[in-house]
């Protein structure tokens, strides 16, 4: 609870040991990720807190600390993602610092697991004023991490107008149908032809700072709107290119999500 930092819920815990059961029992690895700190959902760069509120960051690191101290011993748990999307007041520099912080302080008690690294999405320079560059420091946004069992992870969604179209959070893409492969726009307004080769280049800026530092990559989430695979639209030639690309580069893959009522692949 807010009211009580510091103070952790037992029930928490036994959710996650159920799952880890659950996981064990059908040969299935487990990644815990945080994807909702304190402070607030991060993916949409609507809110600052846990970078300007040092008791929040600290209550973050507290946190991990305690989940790793928990599952240290676990092999069912395959490791952990510290930050889902992470959208940063600070910068690229605030968020090496913030990372390092949360490995070191997982490192106190846990010395077995992956911990996994996502790039940082956007530089909040305040609420409304966000910088996109997914490049900022020439490493697709991507910080090393002094620690020898780091995976570095990013998400893809591209194209956009296929992989969202009809999200009804995204007024631009409320009305919108697409099939794959074909023509699109792209953030900055240009046509894009929205074809396996083209993935293939996008997902390319990222394998190459996986070889160039010889580290593995994690895709921790891709995936398709339910409407992609509505009508012919062909959703699932898209995800079969991507599954492809990633087999070819050696990249680790975590399809999102298989129930969900907007990107479940259950329905």
């Amino acid at each position: 609870e807010d009211s009580a930092p510091f103070t952790y819920k037992e029930n928490g815990f036994e959710w996650i040991t159920r799952n880890v059961e659950w996981a064990k029992k059908n040969d299935i690895y487990l990644i815990l990720n945080m994807h909702v700190p304190q402070g607030g959902f991060q993916s949409n760069a609507e809110t600052d807190k846990l970078w300007k509120d040092e008791l929040l960051q600290k209550r973050y690191f507290a946190l991990w600390k305690k989940i790793a101290a928990r599952f240290a011993a676990e092999p069912t748990i395959a490791g952990y993602s510290i930050l889902n999307e992470p959208g940063v007041y600070g910068g690229i520099d605030k968020w090496a610092s913030f990372a390092q912080q949360t490995v070191s302080a997982i490192r106190e008690v846990d010395k077995n697991h992956i911990i996994i690294v996502e790039r940082m999405q956007c530089n909040i320079k305040s609420i409304g004023d966000v910088d996109w560059n997914d490049n900022v420091n020439g490493n697709m946004n991507f910080v090393l991490i002094d620690d020898p069992n780091i995976m570095y992870e990013f998400h893809f969604y591209e194209p956009f107008p296929l992989t969202h179209q009809g999200a009804d959070w995204l007024p631009a893409l409320r009305n919108v149908k697409s099939t794959y492969p074909g023509k699109f726009r792209d953030w900055d307004g240009k046509k894009i032809m929205g074809d396996k080769a083209f993935i293939e280049q996008r997902i390319e800026r990222f394998a190459a700072f996986g070889r160039k530092h010889r580290v593995p990559l994690y895709l921790g989430e891709f995936g398709a709107i339910a409407g992609s695979f509505e009508s012919k639209r062909n959703g699932e030639g898209w995800v079969a290119d991507v599954i492809d690309i990633c087999m070819d580069k050696g990249i680790n893959f975590n399809y999102h999500t298989y129930h969900e009522t907007n990107f479940g692949l259950y329905r």
